[in-house]
Order: structure tokens, then sequence, then C-alpha cells
């Protein structure tokens, strides 16, 4: 059989599959390299098929499978399908292989933890052994000195900690925001604003420019590329912040949801068709404003994703079924609403069954997940871990044999993760803060280097 025949025969789609286990019976005894030998296209659809790590090890068995698997075509499909937002190009651009490659290896290196260096710095506001205060911001003066009030040897809050594209955002009382920079071991300091009265502040979100504190029913944000700063009075308190770019997206603690463009009006995102499709009124939307949480698409500024998550029993037949809804935005209109329903195996009333909802770590696409918060992972068979894939809009579930965390990207408890960095803290035995421990995941770069 020729490989114009073969070809014919795979993508015809007219093989049983009794009579595809008898062909690759017969390949298997051929003693013939047929990958090195198949046209591209079939061995497009062979490398659809296989995991990062699989692929990874095709490029070594031999020069003749890694120049085939590194064909821009395969490549830049692969890639795609491992990372759309990483590789920059929508299908149809011409693709750099080795650019491709160079993401394959990020999502390895991420995936499996190849750690290249490691650093570890107390959290105290005027170690220097590490970061020094940005020159630009701060100039030559002493910024520590105008800070006299802070309790400088105090740990930050433990939840205040946050990171995002090289920075490290914390908190020390009373109201100072320390940016550590990883890149450049620079440090800016920021005084949020504060009257008498207040009671507590966070840092409500980081992003690739902006960073958020909320200050009881104060918003502020700052541009840390320009040192920028805008502050917004609000109704009632924040609960949940996502930023990216100029945007901010919130939830307050009444349940409304707002949209934020720094330097720009906030505006209230239409839920009408909220109560419409899926009679969530007032009320309802009060009580599920709780597990809200907003997700910007990676790569198209203007949609962002709204996910939450609630169980209901059938009146029919008393099964339990739970429901994962997904809502898209358009600015502040909606235009999308995807919803997974499956049944559950609860025998009797649930009870805190909170359900929570995270952005799963980088090397696993960009995906959004759904996992119960009581239990670990693979102990119960009541709720399975369910993903949203930000780019396909689509749902899928994982089985209980699948549930390893590594390998679906959760997130740890105190972990923070991209492409370039894992950021982590040690804590006290009172749940304070004491080391900010810190792996790169970059080869060549190491923490050391200049100290």
């Amino acid at each position: 059989m020729s490989f114009a025949e073969l070809r014919q025969l795979v993508h015809g789609g007219s093989l049983a599959d009794e009579e595809l286990r008898y062909l690759k019976f017969l390949l298997a005894d051929s003693h013939i390299d047929i990958i090195a030998k198949l046209p591209i296209e079939l061995l497009l659809k062979i490398a659809e098929y296989l995991d990062l790590h699989h692929f990874v090890n095709c490029l070594a068995v031999s020069r003749q499978w890694r120049n085939k698997f590194l064909s821009p075509s395969i490549i830049g499909a692969i890639t795609r399908d491992f990372h759309p937002s990483l590789t920059g190009l929508p299908q149809g651009y011409q693709v750099n292989p080795d650019a491709c490659l160079n993401t394959v290896h990020k999502l390895g290196r991420a995936r499996w933890r190849c750690f290249q260096s490691t650093f570890r710095t107390p959290f105290a506001l005027e170690d220097e052994t590490y970061f020094k205060l940005d020159p630009v911001l701060h100039g030559h003066h002493d910024a520590y000195a105008e800070l006299a009030s802070v309790d400088r040897g105090r740990s930050p809050c433990v939840d205040a900690l946050q990171y995002a594209n090289g920075i490290v955002a914390w908190l020390t009382r009373p109201w100072v925001l320390v940016l550590d920079n990883l890149w450049t071991r620079s440090r800016k300091l920021f005084k949020l604003p504060s009257s008498p009265g207040s009671i507590s502040s966070s840092i409500a979100a980081l992003g690739d420019k902006l960073v958020v504190c909320s200050i009881d029913r104060r918003l502020t944000a700052w541009d840390y590329t320009t040192n920028d700063r805008q502050e917004k009075k609000l109704p009632t308190a924040v609960l949940h912040a996502e930023t990216k770019g100029n945007k901010i997206a919130v939830v307050l603690l009444n349940g409304d949801l707002l949209l934020w463009e720094f330097k720009g009006a906030m505006l209230t995102l239409v839920t009408d068709s909220l109560k419409e499709i899926y009679h969530v009124d007032d009320e309802t939307r009060s009580s599920l404003k709780y597990i809200f949480r907003f997700f910007f698409h990676p790569t198209c500024d203007e949609t962002l994703y709204l996910a939450f998550n609630y169980n209901i029993r059938l009146a029919e037949s008393k099964q339990f079924v739970m429901k994962r809804v997904v809502f898209e935005f358009r600015g502040t209109n909606l235009v999308n609403t995807f919803e997974l329903e499956a049944p559950l195996k609860y025998r009797k009333e649930p009870r805190h069954t909170l359900v929570s909802i995270k952005r799963l770590l980088p090397h696993r696409r960009d995906l959004i997940g759904f996992r119960r918060t009581s239990g670990n992972l693979g102990e119960s068979d009541f709720e399975p871990f369910v993903e949203f894939d930000m780019h396909d809009r689509k749902f899928a579930i994982r089985e209980n044999d699948e549930l390893y965390r590594n390998e679906l990207g959760w997130p740890g408890p105190d972990e923070h993760s991209d492409l370039d960095f894992l950021v982590t803290y040690d804590s006290s035995l009172y749940g304070r803060a004491i080391d900010l421990v810190v792996y790169s995941l970059q080869p060549g770069f190491d923490f050391r280097a200049g100290m």
C-alpha cells in the first residue's frame, strides 16, 4: 500500500476499530520507521493525540523524528493546542518553529517543576538584601523614613500576598503596599489612603499593569508601570476583583457586578439575562455573590467571563444535580452562556458543598477549574472536577482516576505561578507569613547573580 492510499484510508474513516488494531500490528512488524516516512498530514493527526510528555519524547527518538515533529505545521498546531495564548499567532499565520519549541520547553518546565534557581528572603520592609528601592519612584530620598509610622518588622497577612508577571505584592501595616520586582530586583512602596474609622485593607487584584487594593468601601488602583493612582468610592465592600490591562472587574458585597476602566468610568454589567434564563432574582444573586469569579480572556481584551456554580435537587426524581455556569461578556453586555449539568451521587441533602473556582496553573492551557473545597482530590466521587476552556468555550469533566493535583494544574493554597516563577511563602505556627520563597523556571536566571 502506498502512502497516498494509506492517507486516503485513514482520512476516509472507513476502517473499523478491529481493522485499525490489525493495521497497527502489521506496521509494528514491518521493521520500518513509519513515522519518518509518513506524510506531514498524517503525522499531524498522530501528534494531536499526544500528551506534552509524549510529544517531547518523540523529539528525542531520532533526528528524522525531530525534524518531522518540528515542521512548522506540526509544532505550530501543537503549541496552539497546548497553550494558544503563548503562541501569539492565530491559525493560518507563519509559525516560527524555534519560538514554538521554546514554548513547549516552558510548559514542560512548569508542569514538571524543573526549577533552575531558588531564592528566599524574609518579609521585612527595610531588608534590601535583594530588593532595592526603585530610583524612578523614590529618587534618592529615604522612603522608609517617610513611612516611620509603619511597624517595620511586621509580616504581611497571608491572604494579602499576590503574584503576577514577575511582581510580588504584599501589605505591611498600617497601609503600605509593597511591590517587589523579581526581574529588576527593585521595590516600590505605595501608601494606601486611610481615614479615621478605616477597618481593613487588602490586595484585591494584581495584573500585568495594575495593582488594586480594597480599603473598606473604596477601591484604589495603581498603574505600577507609570506610578499613576486612581480611586473610586463604592456602595459596599469588595468581595472579588480581577484585572487585566486597564480593566478591573469587581464583585461587590451587595451582589453588584462592575467593570472599571482605569482613569475612566465604572459601569454596571448587564445581568438581566441571569434573571430571565436562570430565574436568579436579586436575593438569589446576592447569595451567589460569594462564588462569583471573574476571568479575563487571555487574548481578547474585550471578553470577560463570569463563572459560578450551584447544586439543585430535581423535584421529579429527587436526584441532586450540579450546575457549572460561565457567562461571557463583551464590554458590559452578556453575549453567551455556557452551562454544564451532571448528576451527583449524594444520598441525602449535602451540607457545606462550596466549590472553589480558580484559574488553573499556566501549563494547563487557559482553563477555569471548579473543585469542591472540602476533601482532597480523588477522595470523593460526589462532585467531579470540572474545567472550562476559555479558548474553545467548552466544559470538560475529569474522572476520579485523573484527579492528580499537578496534572490538573490546580494551584496549591499558598502558591502563585506563571511560566517564569513559582512564588510561595513559609508561615509561622500562627499563620503569619515569615519568608518569601521563589523558584525560577527560566534557564540561566540565577537569583544569586550580582548579590
